[in-house]
C-alpha cells in the first residue's frame, strides 16, 4: 500500500517497500466480515479505492440483464465491472454482456460508493452481530478493536492466561475470556436460539423413548412367560429401570439452566 511507502520507509534508507502482513491480515478479515456479500476485496490509492468480488446470486437485482441496462436503470450507483469468471473463463466485459448467475463479478468503484452496487450483485447475507475471535494474538487483538469500533460485540479466547490478560489490559468493548475453544463453540452452540428448539424437541422425546423401553421389557417377559427364571427376572428388569433413570436424569440435567 502507498502508505508504507510515503510514510515508513523514508525512515529506512535503502528499503523500496515495507508491509505489515499482521496489518493487511486485520484489513482483510475486517472488510469481509463487515461487507458479507463479498468474496474479495483490494484497496487501491489508500483505501479510497476498491476492487470488490462478488458472485451473482438468485434473483439478485441485475441478474440475467446486460450491463448497459443496469447502468441505465440504477445509474451512478452503479460500478465498473472490470472482469468476470464465468465457469473457468475470464471475461473483459462489453455493455451487452449479461450476468448471470453464479458469475464471479469483479467490481471498481470508490470506498463507501461500491458496496451499494455489490448489494444489486448479490444477494446479501445479514452483517454480524456477535464474532467470537479465537486467539488472542496481535491478529486478534487488532481485529477484535476494530469490530469493536464498529459497534460489533465480540468475544476474545485465548487458552493463555497470560495472552488473555494482556488483551482483557488493552480492549475496552470486547469480552476476553481465558479458555478452550472447543469449551466456547460448544457454548455458543447452546446459546442460538434455532439449536435450542432443535434441542428441547430431542430431549422431549427422551420420555417416550423411556415408555417404549419399558414396554419391550414387558413384551420379553410376558413372551418368557413361566419359563422366565427369578433370578435372571430380577436382574433384566432392574437393569431396565436403572437405564431409563439414568437416561432421564441426564436429559433433565442438559435441559436445565
Amino acid at each position: 500500500r502507498e502508505y508504507y511507502l510515503d510514510d515508513k520507509t523514508s525512515s529506512f534508507p535503502g528499503i523500496d517497500h515495507m508491509i505489515n502482513p499482521d496489518e493487511e491480515a486485520v484489513r482483510e478479515i475486517h472488510e469481509l466480515l463487515l461487507q458479507p456479500a463479498a468474496t474479495d476485496i483490494y484497496d487501491f490509492a489508500d483505501g479510497r479505492v476498491q476492487v470488490i468480488g462478488a458472485r451473482v446470486g438468485t434473483g439478485a437485482q441485475v441478474t440475467g440483464k446486460t450491463l448497459q441496462e443496469i447502468q441505465t436503470e440504477v445509474g451512478s450507483r452503479w460500478a465498473l465491472v472490470a472482469a468476470i469468471t464465468r465457469e473457468g473463463e475470464s471475461i473483459i466485459p462489453r455493455g451487452d454482456e449479461r450476468l448471470l448467475e453464479g458469475d464471479h463479478a469483479f467490481l471498481v468503484g470508490r470506498q463507501g460508493k461500491i458496496g451499494g452496487a455489490v448489494r444489486m450483485l448479490a444477494v446479501e447475507k445479514p452483517r454480524p452481530n456477535h464474532i467470537m475471535i479465537v486467539g488472542a494474538n496481535r491478529i486478534g487483538i487488532r481485529l477484535a478493536e476494530l469490530l469493536s469500533e464498529e459497534g460489533v460485540h465480540v468475544k476474545l479466547l485465548d487458552s493463555s492466561e497470560a495472552r488473555a490478560h494482556r488483551a482483557g489490559n488493552r480492549l475496552d468493548r470486547a469480552l476476553v475470556i481465558h479458555g478452550d475453544a472447543t469449551e466456547a463453540e460448544l457454548t455458543a452452540w447452546f446459546d442460538d436460539d434455532s439449536n435450542q428448539i432443535v434441542l428441547t424437541g430431542a430431549l422431549g422425546l427422551a420420555s417416550i423413548s423411556a415408555v417404549l423401553f419399558l414396554w419391550f421389557v414387558a413384551v420379553i417377559r410376558r413372551r418368557l412367560g413361566d419359563r422366565e427364571d427369578r433370578f435372571f427376572a430380577t436382574v433384566f428388569f432392574g437393569s431396565g429401570i436403572a437405564y431409563v433413570a439414568v437416561w432421564l436424569v441426564g436429559a433433565a440435567a442438559l435441559a436445565g439452566p
